[in-house]
């Protein structure tokens, strides 16, 4: 057990940048937030979501000087509850120092929703288009590496065109905490929810509501970071946070997508972007979503694809996590029945079935990884390969 606190806490550039140094016994962790646009708070609850969950991995006592939100501060042991039923490894954090205030309301505030120009961000921006007034763009947040700068800024002009067409404003968040948390905690089951809850609420003095894209439908909900029962428990009485979208399939959500000609020209779901301009058209990602497009019979109108839709692909891909089986059998509900795609359905049928000996393999390597951040972030930055384990 530790005593985690801020050691730290230094404003630049307006109030548009805030550099951080956590401290835990004699290990510091220093960690940048940039903002293109509005001005950044340096209020507890930003503080609190950047850290808890490195702070759970040792457990003990985080010190947090200063005012914090009432509600937040009271909602605090339901989500280490979350967390840790989640992960029994986990340990409670005992938030010390602070003093409880209700924060004032303002609802002449704005309405903001993090974009990252994907299906679920792009469904959330359609579905609340009349209420939604800007739209959060978090550099360091998915695979753009913070050293990309060319690909980062094809990636922004994307964004910020679309905000325009949509009239919207757009901010822009560049931060490092993504790294600081690898090193404690899985990225998808739980780092990027609390990220973007410190990111909200270094925004809250603009925003009264920040929507979440969900990933999953509530049929197929399972412990993941951003989450329905836990992203509102990030709240304060000034800035609610809404998880949305979880009543809508992901072939639900590109037939919403199938509607608008600026989500058909601007949609960016690759988790492969060095392989071309936005999507690769070869990934288990890119192929997926081809397939929901497909289904919405919008395939063909959509410009970001830089490989057409092959059935080889489709039956080689691996469906080997919960989260990829889930979108598979999406897909294939929405098609079958439908005698023009019966090799389509053929294609994804084999898919799901169980991994030859050099998949398994593969999956090892993958969980095994999994249970090392070092490794899992060598593998995220692209100096380790899992291909390497299965002779491909």
């Amino acid at each position: 057990m530790k005593e985690w606190r801020i050691s730290s806490v230094q404003a630049a550039d307006e109030g548009r940048r805030l550099d951080v140094r956590f401290q835990a016994g004699s290990a510091g962790h220093d960690v940048y937030f940039q903002s293109r646009g509005d001005a950044l708070t340096g209020q507890a609850e930003f503080l609190v979501a950047a850290v808890l969950l490195p702070a759970m991995t040792t457990g003990g006592v985080l010190r947090i000087d200063g005012e914090i939100s009432a509600r937040f501060l009271a909602n605090l042991p339901a989500i280490q509850k979350i967390y840790r039923g989640w992960n029994r490894s986990l340990r409670p954090v005992n938030v010390v120092g602070c003093s409880p205030v209700v924060r004032a309301t303002r609802p002449e505030a704005r309405v903001a929703a993090f974009f990252s120009g994907g299906v679920d961000s792009f469904y959330t921006l359609l579905k609340h288009r009349e209420e939604i007034t800007d739209l959060i763009f978090v550099r360091g947040f998915d695979n753009i590496g913070l050293d990309n700068t060319a690909f980062y800024e094809r990636t922004s002009e994307n964004i910020r065109k679309t905000a325009s067409r949509m009239g919207k404003r757009i901010v822009e968040i560049e931060t490092n905490l993504r790294p600081f948390l690898d090193a404690c905690v899985d990225w998808g089951h739980f780092g990027h929810g609390t990220m973007l809850a410190a990111v909200g609420h270094l925004l809250s003095a603009s925003f009264r509501r920040i929507y979440i894209a969900s990933a999953f439908a509530y049929s197929a909900l399972f412990p993941w970071g951003t989450h329905p029962e836990l992203d509102p428990l990030w709240s304060s009485e000034s800035l609610e946070f809404v998880h949305d979208g979880c009543e809508a399939a992901r072939v639900e959500k590109v037939a919403l997508l199938a509607t608008s000609d600026a989500a058909l020209q601007n949609l960016r779901v690759c988790w492969n972007p060095l392989r071309g301009e936005r999507n690769c058209g070869r990934c288990e990602k890119c192929v997926r979503t081809m397939i929901n497009l497909h289904v919405a019979g919008a395939l063909e109108r959509c410009t970001t694809f830089d490989s057409p839709l092959d059935l080889d692909r489709v039956a080689s891909m691996t469906a080997e996590t919960e989260g990829s089986r889930t979108f598979v059998m999406e897909n294939l509900r929405a098609l079958e029945g439908r005698p023009a795609d019966e090799a389509l359905c053929r294609s994804l049928r084999e898919s799901l079935k169980p991994p030859s000996w050099s998949r398994k393999l593969r999956q090892y390597a993958k969980r095994r990884t999994a249970q090392h951040p070092v490794l899992q972030n060598l593998l995220r930055r692209g100096y380790l390969r899992l291909a390497t384990f299965s002779g491909r």
